[in-house]
C-alpha cells in the first residue's frame, strides 16, 4: 500500500476543483468559437485580477484568492443570438468535464494515483452540477447553473436567445 502524506487530503479537493473550473471555462470558449460566438474575456478564479493577459483576444484574468469560479464571456455582436450557438456554447463547459473526467479515471485506474483520482471527481462534480438546473438569489447578483441558463436559452422562441445567456458562470 502507497502512504500519501496528509497534505494530499487537503490541498487536493482545492486543487481538483480549480482545474475543473478552468476546463469548464475553457470548454465554453471552445464551445463559443465553434459556434461562432467571439469570446471577449475569460476569467479564472473570485476577488481582484492580479494577472490579467491583454496581448490577444480573449483577454485572460486570473483572480487567485479563490480559484473556485470563472466565467467565459462572449459577444456576437447581434442583439439577439440564434439560441443553438449558445446552447453549444453553455453544454461545452460540462461536456468538456466529463470527457477530462473520463480520461482521468481511466488513468487512475491504470496508475493508481490519488492525485489523478482526485482530480477525476473534480472534473465529473462540476460537469453533474453545472448541468443541474439551480437558480440562487435574485435579480443582478443570482448565481444560476449552466443547466439553468441552457433550459432559458431552449425555452426562447425561434426569435433568439435573451442576451444575458452571453456570460455563463460556473462555482
Amino acid at each position: 500500500m502507497v502512504e500519501t502524506s496528509p497534505w494530499i487530503w487537503l490541498s487536493a479537493p482545492i486543487a481538483s476543483l480549480a482545474c475543473a473550473v478552468l476546463v469548464h471555462e475553457l470548454g465554453h470558449a471552445l464551445g463559443a468559437t465553434a459556434g461562432g460566438r467571439r469570446v471577449q474575456r475569460l476569467v479564472f478564479g473570485v476577488g481582484r485580477p492580479t494577472w490579467v493577459l491583454r496581448r490577444r483576444r480573449p483577454a485572460l484574468l486570473v483572480r487567485p484568492l479563490l480559484p473556485l469560479g470563472g466565467a467565459c464571456v462572449t459577444d456576437d455582436g447581434r442583439s439577439r443570438a440564434a439560441r443553438w450557438p449558445i446552447a453549444l456554447e453553455l453544454a461545452a463547459g460540462a461536456l468538456a468535464n466529463a470527457a477530462i473526467g473520463a480520461l482521468l479515471w481511466w488513468a487512475t485506474a491504470r496508475t493508481s494515483s490519488a492525485w489523478c483520482g482526485w482530480l477525476a471527481w473534480g472534473q465529473l462534480v462540476v460537469a453533474i452540477a453545472q448541468l443541474l438546473p439551480l437558480r440562487f438569489g435574485r435579480g443582478e447578483h443570482r448565481l444560476v447553473t449552466d443547466g439553468w441558463r441552457l433550459l432559458e436559452v431552449l425555452r426562447a422562441g425561434p426569435g433568439g436567445a435573451r442576451d444575458s445567456v452571453g456570460v455563463s458562470a460556473s462555482t
